[in-house]
């Protein structure tokens, strides 16, 4: 809008024009420097919320996997309520020829066999038929239909903090199977001592007297719940179901996780179980100090230790730090005691 008026200087008259803006017509737009101002403080306030949203992700995740693993174990609560014992850790193979079953056969897992307990009981019926009632595993068949049934992906075996992939390449060498975040407990002893024991000073502990028995022989060479063809009772947990592990977590990045269906050989029984030893090599997230040591052992993607079930049904998150001898006892069933909460 323009206007013009008349400025007296000095008895001399001279018109001035003046241009006056509009109110209603606003500038429009930003300029670079606002624009660059505004977008610095976006980044701001979103380096600032990362950190609870990953926070908040990872808890979700945690929490998913408690819930895994709790239902995992209420599953073999139930199969011991079923048939009186827990699952086999390990089904090793019986041809009906010999009696013999030797360590390099194919064994199904306690995962397979608490699969009716899941409500998974297609995928159950599909491989108690094709394996002649899990007396014949066949992985390493790459036209066995039973090779299929082991490379399902069964959601609750899975960690959702492990990204590495819901198929387990680095555990098997016949097929790409459905992986396992979750072990059995066999207890305390190293995995070289998987072959029968005839020395007496290397039992950690736990009996210094002679072997009376068969019975007392395996629980002497396997002194936790599950080991391969085990079929603990209830009774034979002297320590108590609530100071007693059953089951574990075991990431994919260092400890390879593991296969729900079973283990291509028997020898292999580290797929299946995990160990509660205090060396170093074997607790708690470990670092491999050498090739394969860590994957006997437990171990997580979350941060300061990994969920462990006891044989009670209940869960607990396990610190890393956790001392080596609590650690060996509470794998055990007998010899054992809960650690200080």
């Amino acid at each position: 809008m323009e206007s013009a008026l008349l400025i007296s200087h000095r008895n001399k008259w001279s018109m001035v024009m003046l241009i006056c803006r509009d109110p209603a017509k606003k500038r429009q737009g930003f300029s670079l420097v606002e624009l660059l101002v505004v977008i610095a403080i976006f980044g701001l306030l979103i380096s600032m919320l990362m950190p609870a949203i990953q926070s908040a992700r990872e808890a979700a995740r945690r929490t998913s996997c408690q819930n895994n693993i709790k239902q995992l174990a209420t599953a073999m609560l139930s199969y011991e309520s079923a048939f009186r014992h827990f699952p086999p850790g390990l089904i090793s193979r019986k041809d009906g020829s010999s009696a013999t079953q030797t360590l390099e056969a194919p064994a199904f897992g306690w995962g397979a066999a608490i699969l009716g307990q899941l409500e998974s009981n297609t995928e159950l019926q599909f491989l108690k038929q094709v394996s002649d009632n899990f007396r014949t595993p066949r992985w390493w068949d790459p036209e066995d239909e039973e090779r299929d049934g082991a490379e399902l992906v069964l959601p609750v075996f899975i960690c959702p903090s492990d990204n590495l992939g819901q198929r387990n390449k680095m555990r098997n060498f016949f097929g790409n199977h459905g992986k396992s975040n979750y072990v059995g407990v066999i207890g305390p002893k190293l995995f070289k001592e998987l072959k029968e024991i005839d020395d007496l000073s290397d039992l950690g502990g736990f009996r210094t007297g002679p072997v009376r028995s068969d019975e007392e022989r395996i629980e002497l060479e396997w002194p936790g719940i599950l080991f391969p063809n085990s079929k603990t009772r209830i009774s034979k947990i002297r320590d108590g179901t609530s100071n007693t592990f059953l089951i574990g977590e075991r990431d994919g990045k260092t400890r390879g996780a593991s296969t729900w269906c079973g283990t291509d050989r028997l020898s292999w029984i580290n797929n299946q179980l995990g160990c509660t030893s205090a060396d170093p090599r074997y607790t708690i997230n470990c670092v491999a100090t050498e090739l394969g040591t860590a994957w006997a052992s437990f171990g997580s993607m979350h941060s300061g230790g990994a969920y462990f079930a006891r044989a009670d049904g209940s869960v607990e998150f396990i610190a890393s730090q956790i001392d080596g001898r609590v650690y060996e006892r509470l794998g055990a069933k007998s010899g054992g005691g809960r650690h200080d909460q």
